[in-house]
């Protein structure tokens, strides 16, 4: 279709590290409180974060001798130099920004799930989101248009050409802008872009003003799309085995609690991020589980090799956690 540039993050991300063939990160994890391995672990501070919140808080990480922590980051890809460095051993972050990162000879893989999208437009908790003033009523009305991403040549981007494909839309004159999730309602409000493409609370935000949504894009692209993971550098994966699969145990432990105990987890969110608590109580939450949805990595990374993202094939299976079945 087009060969898109390397976006910001990315490329800040590959000139930190070089394009040598180490796959980064000091392979060593610093001892913590009570002689627990302290682990760090970059997060975006949004509501898709909250089993990891509530899974410290719950003593899930402790329990498994990890004193863990977390860093706020704008996006997986803005990390990657922090994780190679070893000064953060775990980040949240989509499968792109791993694709990316392996054509560059940077090794990331992996550990958990993160979030996924929902499975119809009833569950949903993405939007492309309109101005409540704006002419565009339906999908059909979005070629050409500009769309507000939060980071350039990502996630968003290919769900958004995706669904709008299956629309039959011509998203070959589609245009994007990088602004931060929470700068986005207050660019929408001053009508800086056409569309914004908004995860959970702003989609709710944005609609208590009477702004219109229109889809979600991730339900259109795969059903339960695995939208972020928990992943580490290849070297301390190897290197690191043992605390690893505890963080993993831990992780997963988290992200199967978490849907059963609403209360906790939109406690936990209103208490690590800067969402009002009146958003936090009436926001749809997101979906979390402990099984990755590997199909759905693998039919994403496929759409954006369809679309010519990256200079050569991407090995999906390099980016799966070792013990995948795949």
């Amino acid at each position: 279709m087009r060969k898109l540039a390397l976006g910001t993050a990315v490329l800040l991300a590959v000139l930190a590290v070089g394009c040598g063939d180490d796959d980064g990160g000091d392979g060593a994890a610093q001892e913590g409180d009570g002689g627990r391995d302290k682990v760090v672990v970059g997060v975006i501070p949004i509501s898709d974060v909250g089993p990891a919140w509530l899974g410290a808080e719950k003593g899930f990480f402790s329990e498994e001798g990890i004193d863990v922590s977390f860093r706020p980051i704008a996006g997986g890809a803005e990390v990657i130099p922090q994780v190679l460095g070893g000064d953060v051993q775990f980040a949240f972050g989509n499968p792109i920004s791993l694709a990316f990162a392996q054509q560059r000879g940077i090794g990331l893989r992996y550990v958990t799930e993160g979030v996924q999208g929902g499975s119809s437009e009833q569950d949903a908790t993405n939007a492309l989101v309109v101005h409540k003033d704006s002419d565009i009523r339906t999908p059909k009305d979005l070629a050409g248009k500009t769309f507000a991403v939060n980071v350039l040549n990502s996630l968003g981007e290919v769900t958004i050409i995706t669904a709008l494909e299956k629309e039959g839309v011509d998203t070959s004159d589609l245009e994007f802008i990088e602004v931060p999730f929470p700068d986005m309602l207050p660019a929408l409000e001053r009508r800086q872009f056409d569309v914004a493409w908004l995860p959970e609370p702003f989609v709710s935000q944005a609609v208590a003003a009477g702004h219109r949504k229109l889809l979600d894009p991730m339900v259109a692209t795969y059903p339960r799309l695995t939208l972020s993971g928990y992943f580490a550098s290849s070297q301390f994966i190897e290197e690191n085995e043992d605390l690893v699969e505890r963080f993993q145990r831990a992780m997963n432990r988290s992200l199967d609690y978490a849907p059963t105990h609403e209360d906790e987890v939109r406690q936990a969110i209103a208490e690590n991020t800067e969402i009002p608590p009146p958003v936090v109580e009436m926001m749809p939450l997101p979906h979390w589980t402990s099984d990755l949805n590997e199909e759905s990595i693998r039919f994403l990374i496929e759409q954006a090799q369809g679309y010519d993202y990256f200079d050569e094939e991407i090995d999906v299976d390099a980016l799966l956690p070792p013990d995948s079945g795949s």
